[in-house]
């Protein structure tokens, strides 16, 4: 995970042939690194990939996807290639399209990586959940529902609560956040992939002006 998340960026160029960067979205910027290099992989035998779980747990990442032998699949998973990128000064941050050339390029930007959705809602939905065991461990069933409810939210990165909340001098709980975001008519759901992070379709500046009472 250290490699993917840009802790050895010239490790991860190496390895995975991406650069990661330390956005406050690195660990989805790890696994997106991670994704790309299966679908490229996959593409060089015109095949297509379609991720249906992912996930990180402690200092590993895990990808589940189909492998779709089919070059209209290879078509689309070429689409589903590009980059990311993030603005400090608006909190603004999303993906670029692309690959092996960015459409823009006067961002800073990690990549190239997997722009589409992590997960397939439908098979979490329908599948997944519906065949949970007894005899699964409390920490999968725990992974398996943050990250159902996850692949339900927007297909943008997700933020920290302590960027949203920066200069106000305490912590706010994240629930809270998502609750001011919804109650503004605007999709919010926790991530899994850090116990601050959030992904929402809201302005994030505007979310931290309205907490900070401006």
């Amino acid at each position: 995970m250290g490699v993917l998340s840009g802790k050895y960026p010239i490790k991860c160029v190496r390895r995975y042939g991406a650069l990661p960067q330390k956005f406050p979205y690195r660990f989805e910027v790890g696994i997106r690194i991670l994704i790309s290099l299966i679908a490229r992989y996959a593409l060089s035998m015109d095949y297509g990939i379609q991720p249906l779980a992912s996930f990180l747990d402690g200092h590993y990442y895990r990808v589940c996807a189909l492998i779709l032998k089919d070059r209209s699949y290879a078509l689309e998973t070429l689409k589903n290639l590009g980059y990311a990128y993030y603005r400090s000064g608006t909190l603004r941050r999303g993906f670029i399209p692309g690959y092996p050339i960015p459409s823009i390029t006067r961002y800073r930007l990690a990549g190239p990586l997997w722009i589409g959705n992590l997960w397939d809602a439908e098979f979490l939905v329908n599948y997944f959940m519906r065949n949970i065991r007894d005899y699964f461990s409390s920490r999968a069933k725990e992974i398996g529902m943050l990250i159902t409810d996850e692949s339900l939210g927007p297909n943008i990165p997700y933020a920290l609560t302590t960027e949203v909340g920066k200069d106000l001098g305490r912590e706010l709980p994240i629930n809270d956040i998502i609750n001011v975001i919804r109650g503004l008519g605007y999709q919010a759901v926790r991530s899994h992939f850090h116990i601050k992070g959030f992904r929402t379709n809201a302005d994030l500046l505007r979310i931290r002006e309205i907490i900070m009472g401006k």
